[in-house]
């Protein structure tokens, strides 16, 4: 006897509809995503454990300009973590992301930091750390887990931007945090929500329609806000 073929709930598309293709490929494209946040997360970590802060430690000044500020980005400095060693020996870690030597460097951005989507040859990542006094990360020597007092499952590492927003992987830049406009640097969010990391290693997706206070609570690593479980909730994607 021939078998009934079960049918898809109503509304859902089907796989092999234009509509329901695309939405398979974003759904891949949302999984590998998180896969690669999770990547750079567990090297962020691994990083830490041996030097005690996020990338970029203090603890060698030749890694510094007289400002203070990283002559290159964090995601040069965990590249040993990213089974990446070879690339990490051709830096010159006490030049600037755009010397002689380090610039042409651009031109072999790791995959682990393209995001789903962008062309295979560009040298621009969208995987950025929230920068500013507010934030994890200063634009000066790394911070260290201590100074995660919100909780490291309450509080940003990483997060993925739109397109406008990406950097050149190598320069030591991120985007800016304003704690008045918590949403202003990161580009257009979209519908399936913004991709981060928090420092435990969990990658999830905030909601476009988080509130900026909420936001802003999530992006501070010390500014004692008293999320509860149900706006946290709320502001993630399941």
């Amino acid at each position: 006897s021939l078998k009934r073929q079960a049918l898809p709930p109503a509304g859902t598309p089907d796989s092999a509809s234009p509509a329901g293709a695309e939405a398979a490929l974003v759904a891949q494209n949302r999984k590998a995503d998180s896969s690669k946040l999770k990547s750079i997360g567990g090297a962020i970590l691994n990083y830490s454990d041996l030097n005690l802060s996020f990338p970029v430690s203090g603890r060698q000044a030749r890694f510094f300009d007289d400002q203070g500020h990283p002559k290159l980005s964090w995601r040069v400095h965990i590249l040993p973590y990213l089974d990446q060693q070879p690339l990490f020996e051709q830096f010159k870690l006490d030049e600037p992301w755009d010397s002689p030597n380090n610039k042409p460097l651009l031109e072999k951005m790791p995959a682990v930091f393209r995001s789903m989507g962008d062309p295979n040859n560009s040298n621009t990542t969208r995987f950025v750390m929230p920068t500013g006094k507010d934030a994890i990360c200063n634009g000066l020597a790394g911070r260290s887990m201590q100074d995660v007092v919100d909780g490291i499952g309450a509080t940003i590492l990483v997060l993925q931007v739109g397109v406008e927003k990406a950097v050149p992987w190598t320069q030591p830049v991120d985007v800016e945090f304003d704690v008045n406009a918590p949403f202003a640097g990161i580009g257009r969010i979209p519908e399936t929500g913004l991709a981060v990391l928090f420092p435990d290693g969990s990658s999830l997706r905030i909601s476009p329609t988080t509130p900026p206070d909420v936001f802003k609570a999530l992006i501070t690593p010390a500014g004692k806000e008293r999320l509860s479980p149900a706006q946290i909730s709320a502001a993630i994607l399941r």
